[in-house]
């Protein structure tokens, strides 16, 4: 196995081991980019919906905090592959968007149905 340099995004390193071929590699990275990118926008609304006052502060802190977490989140896996393997990287990546399940816990911003008493 050849190793793949440190700068080499992951689609070009999981080239070098041994699994799908690599066009299935990059049509499939493709597909789960797109899939998170579609999201995004939605969460923005989301957000300026719950502060109608200040959209374009929560738009830019959005985009401050997706950028700044992807900066730290490379970091560490970057890390993480260096000190382990980039098989148990791959093995993390895979268990993170089980972190969509915390949007159970967001507040619901559609008024509650009055009661039939009350719309009198």
């Amino acid at each position: 196995m050849v190793p793949a340099p440190p700068a080499v995004p992951c689609c070009a390193a999981k080239q070098t081991t041994p699994g799908p071929a690599p066009a299935a590699t990059v049509r499939r990275s493709l597909a789960i980019l797109v899939v998170l990118a579609s999201a995004f926008s939605a969460i923005v609304v989301f957000a300026q919906e719950l502060v109608p006052g200040l959209v374009g502060t929560v738009s830019g802190i959005f985009f401050g905090f997706a950028f700044g977490a992807g900066a730290i989140g490379a970091a560490l896996l970057g890390h993480l592959a260096d000190a382990t393997s980039i098989e148990l990287v791959y093995t993390v990546c895979s268990f993170l968007p089980a972190i969509g399940l915390l949007t159970v816990f967001l507040p619901d911003i559609e008024p509650a149905p009055k009661p039939l008493s009350a719309r009198r």
